[in-house]
């Protein structure tokens, strides 16, 4: 997975958690890949009685 600023090699069974990220998957190996993706809705951190920022 790569964000621009870093690159993650995952591998099978691995489990990967974003919030809110601007993304771009690709595949640089020769095998097939697949890649499973849930969207599901939030509710905003909140610390010590603050919303955090969505851009966080």
């Amino acid at each position: 997975m790569e964000d621009g600023s870093e690159t993650l090699i995952s591998n099978p069974g691995d489990t990967v958690v974003q919030r809110g990220t601007i993304h771009a998957w690709r595949n640089p190996g020769p095998e097939w890949t697949r890649w499973v993706t849930v969207v599901i809705d939030a509710k905003p951190a909140v610390v010590n009685g603050t919303a955090l920022p969505a851009a966080l």
